[in-house]
């Protein structure tokens, strides 16, 4: 199972990701994403949506050995309308990601693609690092970082790709709020019920609003989509920095 729901107090649903040992994401894992969004979506008793996960990881990103394996081209939907991170960032309802372990790069965006990122204070690590991995962002996966970050980190967040701790996410923008671990899930479950007791007619009106701009470069996307990303392709740098055992 890739994840795993439970539904609480205030129509709050949880949805914990669950794909050991480090949640990478590939292609079944978005299309439970997706079909999990779209359940909320549809059902008028889930109010918000909470992803968080188990163990060590939010969610490591990508599968690399499924990179390394099938090449780039096919990941670059990621991000983009119809997938399961489009879908969750779409979601007209409020949206709150739990952080207690590692979430780099995919998984950073996942994390990102929450309305509101809530971090515990550990020894972990967050950051869209796929510019340290010499992979090139899928246009969707950019246009979601691009719109929830401070457009005064756009450079160094993007860019150096570094990987930080929960309290340096929080002074750029990554996530929100920083929490003692045991007050996590509570902090989390709360704010969700908070925004999931307004009208949704509002709260969604507001955030594709919020998005729009975002969205148009997802939905079409600018001279630098998803043709150039194809076609970048893996260099034996890359592929050796993806698979060191066969690089």
């Amino acid at each position: 199972m890739n994840i795993q729901r439970s539904d609480h107090e205030g129509g709050v649903r949880l949805l914990r990701l669950d794909r050991p040992p480090a949640n990478a994401i590939n292609a079944d894992f978005l299309t439970a994403l997706c079909a999990e969004a779209d359940a909320c979506a549809a059902d008028p008793a889930v109010r918000a949506v909470v992803v968080g996960s188990a163990g060590k990881f939010f969610s490591a990103g990508l599968d690399l050995k499924e990179i390394a394996a099938k090449g780039i081209g096919g990941l670059a939907a990621l991000g983009g309308a119809g997938d399961g991170v489009y879908r969750l960032w779409r979601l007209p309802k409020p949206t709150v990601a739990m952080v207690a372990g590692h979430a780099l790069a995919g998984g950073a965006i996942l994390m990102l693609a929450c309305d509101f990122r809530i971090a515990a204070r550990a020894t972990y690590r967050i950051g869209v690092t796929e510019s340290a991995l010499g992979l090139p962002l899928p246009n969707g996966a950019f246009q979601i970082a691009r719109h929830a970050l401070p457009a005064r980190f756009h450079r160094q967040v993007l860019l150096q790709g570094d990987a930080v701790d929960p309290e340096r996410a929080l002074e750029l923008g990554l996530v929100d709020e920083v929490v003692a671990p045991e007050d996590l899930q509570a902090r989390c479950l709360a704010l969700a019920a908070k925004l999931g007791a307004y009208p949704e007619s509002g709260y969604g009106y507001q955030k594709a609003k919020l998005q729009a701009e975002a969205n148009r470069a997802v939905v079409e996307p600018p001279d630098l989509g998803t043709d150039r990303f194809t076609a970048t392709g893996l260099s034996p740098e890359v592929f050796a920095r993806l698979n060191p055992a066969r690089g």
